[in-house]
């Protein structure tokens, strides 16, 4: 009986030790040694600027006016919420919805898709140059 608790302290005080090292030991850098991390990603302007929407293309999207009950109650980009009688801007082929700025900021600066469904406007809208 003794020798079975003995091997059981031992197996919790190794299971313990790597605990221990995993946590502390392996993903922690030599005391006085700064921790490397990655260089931030710099996109070129010439790839943000070919991967956007531009504002008149945003503004051709429909207004909606916001009516309390139906659909979302706020906006998921800034998270502020609709005014009754708040002109939307709707996108083209969903149905989300958002204030101007926040989907115009959005879509010329961050990405070309819907922020909820991620429904690309990118391909849709312009239309594929063929090389000469």
């Amino acid at each position: 009986m003794g020798v079975v608790f003995l091997i059981a302290i031992g197996v919790i005080i190794m299971i313990a030790s790597l605990c221990y090292c995993i946590r502390h030991c392996i993903g922690e850098p030599p005391a006085g040694q700064p921790a490397i991390a990655p260089a931030p990603v710099q996109l070129s302007p010439l790839f943000r600027s070919s991967h956007h929407l531009d504002a008149a293309t945003i503004q051709t999207f429909a207004e909606i006016p916001f009516r309390a009950g139906e659909g979302d109650d706020s906006c998921t980009i800034c998270l502020q919420s609709y005014t009754d009688g708040e002109f939307l801007r709707g996108l083209p082929s969903c149905p989300h919805r958002y204030h101007h700025k926040c989907i115009e900021q959005w879509l010329t600066e961050e990405s070309t898709s819907c922020p909820q469904c991620k429904y690309d406007y990118i391909d849709q809208l312009v239309p594929i140059r063929s090389p000469v």
